[in-house]
């Protein structure tokens, strides 16, 4: 039900004047998209939380994928301080040096707000699901690493005594670099589509 509204929804946008200029099933689609997955996140947080409203004990110790996501950012983390010379271990939520200092990774820096903006991106596109699921994992896997890196470099931070936020909160900066790294895909993603996609045909002249 929902796809067919959403079908006869795109066809009255692609026959309206502004479609000549700006996709808006596009914009719909990725509008409706971006908050769904964005918005069920936050739903399952609380969910998992102990803190939330609605917590359930059974799905934070059996379905609960943040902390999976929580636990794979530490241990690569750890990973990379490690190649780095740091002697660091994971006491989740934490990263932590032999000294007692350490990170604290909140389940609000695990990323899934700029994944979120990306699977809803690459769904949003009219592509095969293969293509769309290569580009959303592939998307998703390097905003993780950024992540990763993120919080092995804050660590790194600590250690060497570099203030972090000398002009901007940590959080922050990082977006700020995401995003950018995100506007590049983006440009990536259309470059590459446009080379896959079959020129147009000739018009006869009678």
């Amino acid at each position: 039900m929902y796809t067919k509204v959403l079908k006869v929804y795109e066809t009255k946008l692609e026959n309206s004047n502004l479609s000549r200029y700006v996709d808006i099933a596009f914009l719909v689609k990725f509008a409706i998209l971006m908050a769904g997955i964005y918005y069920f996140n936050v739903f399952y947080i609380s969910i998992i939380d102990a803190r939330g409203l609605i917590y359930s004990s059974f799905f934070d110790q059996h379905l609960n994928y943040f902390a999976l996501l929580r636990a794979s950012i530490l241990h690569t983390a750890n990973g990379i301080d490690h190649l780095y010379g740091l002697h660091s271990y994971v006491a989740d939520p934490r990263l932590k040096l032999p000294n007692g200092h350490g990170i604290y990774v909140d389940l609000a820096c695990l990323g899934y707000g700029v994944m979120s903006f990306w699977v809803a991106f690459v769904v949003a596109h009219k592509a095969g699901w293969q293509r769309k699921l290569a580009w959303a994992l592939g998307g998703v896997v390097f905003l993780w690493l950024l992540n990763c890196s993120r919080v092995a470099l804050l660590l790194i931070a600590v250690t060497k005594g570099w203030n972090t936020e000398k002009w901007m909160d940590s959080h922050a900066l990082f977006n700020l670099v995401v995003y950018t790294f995100i506007i590049a895909m983006v440009y990536l993603y259309y470059q590459i589509q446009k080379r896959r996609s079959p020129a147009p045909a000739a018009h006869r002249l009678s």
